[in-house]
């Protein structure tokens, strides 16, 4: 019995550092896209939100759940004056190092 409740407490004390570890990847990633966006299309009016469900914090650019499976970057205005633009803003997320 006891070796079941050891196994037990280091699943559960692992859950809130997968959590982080998953959290900072998702947050580099988005904001991969982001910087990209802000640096070709010169506009730095955009939003990121990651994770679903309970929501934890919120601010004026950045919204975060609890269950963090997903991210997502959001521009105000998703016009592209060029399609190299666009692909300047898709490729900035994974060149950003994470996932």
């Amino acid at each position: 019995m006891g070796k079941v409740l050891s196994i037990i407490g280091e699943i559960l004390l692992l859950l809130p550092v997968l959590w982080c570890i998953h959290f900072f990847s998702l947050l580099i990633h988005e904001l991969g896209h982001a910087l990209a966006y802000t640096f070709a299309v010169k506009d730095n009016n955009w939003t990121i939100e990651i994770g679903s469900g309970k929501k934890i914090i919120e601010t004026s650019r950045f919204k975060i759940y609890l269950a963090v499976f997903s991210g997502y970057f959001r521009p105000e205005s998703e016009q592209y004056s060029s399609r190299k633009k666009a692909i300047i803003t898709l490729l900035g997320g994974p060149i950003s190092g994470s996932e």
